[in-house]
């Protein structure tokens, strides 16, 4: 889809728009939660509403591209992986931080571990993990699915081990065969 379009359509689970270069933190939470959640990608000036205000132009592009990899590199573990560029939109400066889903997650901030430092993306917004969910994207992670996972609140030996198949004859009849 073409980038003006998804502007126009406005922030969702998978746009995220700030007008400013934001605080260090911001940007970790984002990549983070895109990470843990479908990917998505960060717009640095655009403004909520939308609109492309731009970057200043005295900032050196390459050197912020920079500094957001290796910001996301040390404060997220473990590594996301991320595409960064810039693009310009009615001649003004747009930076794309393009996040793509994690197979490793769940992805966190270092500094807060995994049970305070785990964020999703819920809407349009970042959210602290609760314990559950980071269970369901360590689990997902590990290619482990529900049906797999040991109940051991049951006892073996308790469990009928039979299988039956009911078998439906045309005459309206049931029959139940043990296989």
């Amino acid at each position: 889809m073409d980038l003006i379009n998804e502007i126009e359509r406005g922030e969702s689970k998978t746009i995220e728009f700030k007008e400013e270069i934001p605080s260090n933190n911001s940007i970790a939470k984002s990549a983070i939660s895109f990470s843990n959640t479908g990917g998505g990608k960060l717009l640095l000036g655009v403004k909520d509403n939308g609109e492309i205000k731009g970057l200043l132009k005295e900032i050196d592009i390459i050197s912020l591209e920079d500094q957001i990899a290796q910001l996301i590199y040390d404060n997220c573990y473990p590594i996301i992986n991320f595409d960064i560029y810039t693009v310009n939109i009615e001649e003004k400066y747009v930076l794309i931080l393009d996040v793509k889903r994690g197979n490793n997650g769940p992805y966190y901030l270092k500094n807060k571990k995994i049970d305070k430092g785990t964020y999703v993306r819920i809407g349009a917004t970042n959210r602290l993990a609760n314990r559950d969910k980071i269970k369901e994207l360590q689990l997902i992670s590990e290619n482990i699915s529900f049906d797999q996972i040991i109940n051991f609140e049951y006892k073996f030996n308790g469990l009928d081990l039979t299988r039956s198949l009911l078998v439906k004859l045309p005459s309206k009849l049931s029959i139940a065969l043990i296989l």
